[in-house]
């Protein structure tokens, strides 16, 4: 009776390893027409995320159902119309040429899929197909190796939980400001980062998603040259983990030459774009801390009234983009010397903003103050930010108590720390924080899976 007992457990078990390893390979096996199918379903919603936008904004849309260039704004309309016109990267504010003020991700990606066709709904279709395909090849990869059992549940749940939030969608699928690239690359990176491989295509692609982050926008310049340095320490026994630092070296110095060919100016770091400083300037006002969060900071944009005082700041002419940085790094340093206080408090309000500030925020000069509106997807966003962070320390807590490698907090917290201060410097809204919040989402994830046997 024992040894038939055993018998049938052993055949149980047997039982369950082989379902589980038909249904792991199923995954793998399936996994391009489930791949087909995240494809379709993200037509559709963008498709009807098509429609949304142009309810409210139907200028992005002209009489021929093609994208309006001139009509998408923050100055990538007019780089994007000097691309079609003279193929040159470039645009001219207040009678100055600009070459290396805005980075290209966003520019050149509009630029290439409306030279396929410019139709509205095609231009938004194609580029989501393009970022997305980066997250869903990134959840799978990610799964494939680290999940031994239950990879189909654990991809879906990952996908879901990436994609359940309507605001974050919005954001990933936006296309006319460059915060959509984050949104989508961050988290892409992370789960790169966290799976627990040693190949060099792991490797390789970090350093790929590195170089988009960099090109997306100025407030990853720091993020592009120091996350590959210290990821670095963090592998040093693996030579690979040198990839993505030589990649990104490639890429920060091709836009570095680009500066140089058209500016005479070699672009490095803290001087990486000439606009860095036009855009500090916007939060160094007075008056900063009675606008935001709640109305936009275009409400107190009065950055070209300096460009008109520059013979304040010691310049009687400005003939190029880069003494235009110079004008305005004068001025923002004088500010903060004499408004230091003033400087200190916008960041306590900053932080705020970012961790617990549950309201609408960047509203237009015409919104009621008095009438604020919660934000219930970005409470959800905050919620798993916090958490990630609340559970990171206390996993460095504890495993610093039993003496084990607590590796992917340190890597999670690198992230953090790499963007955050950047906001508390300059200024966030909600939409710079998605990447940061799918992150911590990711983190939460992989935590609970490490904690878990069966997986």
């Amino acid at each position: 009776m024992f040894i038939c007992d055993i018998s049938k457990l052993f055949i149980k078990d047997k039982m369950q390893i082989l379902l589980t390893n038909f249904l792991n390979f199923q995954f793998q096996r399936n996994i391009y027409w489930i791949y087909i199918l995240y494809i379709l379903v993200l037509i559709l919603l963008t498709f009807l995320y098509s429609i949304a936008i142009l309810d409210i904004h139907p200028i992005y849309i002209d009489e021929n159902s093609n994208i309006n260039i001139k009509n998408l704004g923050r100055e990538n309309n007019k780089i994007i119309e000097n691309l079609i016109s003279s193929n040159e990267f470039k645009f001219n504010y207040l009678g100055i040429d600009f070459y290396t003020a805005k980075y290209p991700l966003l520019p050149y990606t509009i630029f290439f899929i409306s030279k396929i066709s410019k139709n509205f709904y095609f231009v938004l279709i194609f580029k989501n197909i393009i970022f997305y395909s980066i997250l869903f090849w990134s959840v799978f990869y990610y799964v494939l190796i680290n999940i031994k059992k239950n990879k189909l549940l654990i991809f879906i749940v990952i996908i879901i939980l990436l994609h359940f939030n309507p605001y974050n969608f919005h954001v990933m699928s936006n296309f006319y400001f460059e915060d959509f690239a984050n949104a989508i690359i961050l988290p892409a990176l992370f789960l790169l980062i966290l799976t627990k491989s040693n190949s060099y295509f792991k490797f390789f692609v970090i350093g790929v998603l590195i170089s988009l982050l960099f090109l997306s926008k100025g407030s990853f310049t720091v993020f592009g040259y120091l996350f590959p340095l210290i990821f670095i320490f963090l592998n040093k026994k693996n030579f690979y983990s040198y990839v993505p630092l030589i990649l990104f070296l490639i890429t920060s110095n091709i836009w570095s030459l680009h500066s140089y060919n058209k500016t005479g100016y070699y672009a490095f770091f803290n001087k990486n774009s000439s606009f860095n400083q036009r855009e500090l300037a916007i939060p160094l006002q007075e008056n900063f801390y009675k606008f935001y969060p709640f109305y936009s900071v275009d409400v107190i944009h009065n950055t070209k009234q300096i460009f008109k005082d520059r013979k304040k700041y010691g310049f009687d002419n400005i003939d190029n983009e880069w003494e235009f940085n110079e004008l305005y790094k004068i001025r923002n340093v004088e500010y903060i010397k004499e408004n230091y206080l003033r400087f200190i408090k916008d960041i306590f309000i900053k932080i705020n903003f970012i961790f617990f500030y549950p309201y609408q925020d960047g509203n237009t000069g015409s919104a009621d103050i008095n009438k604020k509106e919660i934000k219930y997807m970005m409470i959800i966003n905050k919620f798993f930010l916090l958490l990630g962070i609340i559970l990171a320390t206390k996993n460095i807590y504890n495993k610093c108590n039993s003496k084990k490698k607590f590796n992917e907090e340190l890597q999670y917290f690198l992230i953090l720390s790499l963007i955050i201060p950047i906001h508390l410097i300059s200024w966030a809204t909600s939409k710079h924080l998605v990447g940061i919040c799918s992150v911590s989402i990711i983190y939460l994830v992989n935590s609970y899976i490490d904690s878990k046997k069966n997986f």
